[in-house]
């Protein structure tokens, strides 16, 4: 039976982490309703990937994937039948992220 999975991720800038989903995945929503493979599980969540877009990247994705801000992170939120194809896009997304809050930082201290 699948079932929602919740996992604790380093990302902590909301923008930057939108920016990083929209280069990986072509493209992600914000303060939306992930839909998951049950409806029952669906949830509120601060940044979505729709299943439709997430299947550009990932070999399988039966669900959306979200990420919801929990004290000071980003919590990933996705089907644990996906999980197993999400590695590769994971390693993307740090690498994408950290870009971002690197460049954001190099724009403040001008």
């Amino acid at each position: 039976m699948s079932h929602v999975t919740k996992v604790e991720t380093e990302f902590r800038d909301g923008q930057a982490l939108e920016t990083a989903l929209k280069q990986v995945f072509g493209g992600c929503e914000s303060n939306a309703t992930m839909i998951a493979y049950y409806s029952s599980q669906n949830q509120h969540v601060d940044l979505v990937v729709r299943k439709a877009t997430a299947r550009n990247v990932l070999e399988s994705s039966m669900a959306d994937i979200g990420f919801k801000k929990v004290g000071d992170r980003y919590e990933l939120i996705a089907d644990e039948m996906q999980m197993p194809y999400m590695a590769k896009a994971l390693d993307r997304l740090k690498q994408r992220y950290a870009v971002g809050v690197a460049s954001k930082a190099a724009q403040a201290t001008g």
